[in-house]
């Protein structure tokens, strides 16, 4: 909501959520008490040290410097979930919980993955052995 009132939209720019502070990104996907289990669920982060004043871009860019490819995909479905969650508790009855939201991005991933691993596997061998266009 911030990032809406700084462009001169008339908006409460309170986190709906906690109430508490003002709803920068940072603090909506990450800083609000609303995600304290999403972090401590976040086993991959521990000790990282983050800080709610900084930019959603630096918060991203310091995990991209430190995770692995595995984490970083990881973080970044959490993320995708938190705002979902966000989302529903705000604009209707929610029944997405806090505690589920790692796991749910863990099984995601997972569900993605294999998903695409037998897509290829189903790939006509012509295809395959072309390696490029060719007619049927």
């Amino acid at each position: 909501m911030v990032n809406l009132a700084v462009r001169g939209i008339q908006v409460c720019t309170q986190c709906p959520v906690c109430s508490m502070r003002p709803e920068t990104t940072i603090h909506a996907l990450w800083g609000c008490n609303g995600v304290t289990q999403v972090r401590s669920d976040c086993y991959f982060l521990k000790g990282s040290g983050w800080r709610e004043n900084t930019h959603f871009q630096d918060f991203f860019l310091f995990f991209v410097q430190i995770l692995n490819s595995e984490e970083l995909v990881l973080l970044c479905v959490i993320l995708w979930r938190v705002w979902f969650w966000r989302n529903q508790k705000i604009h209707s009855p929610s029944t997405v919980r806090t505690e589920d939201v790692v796991s749910w991005a863990t099984g995601f991933i997972d569900d993605y993955r294999s998903a695409n691993k037998s897509e290829l596997l189903k790939v006509s061998p012509h295809v395959a052995m072309c390696g490029k266009w060719c007619p049927p």
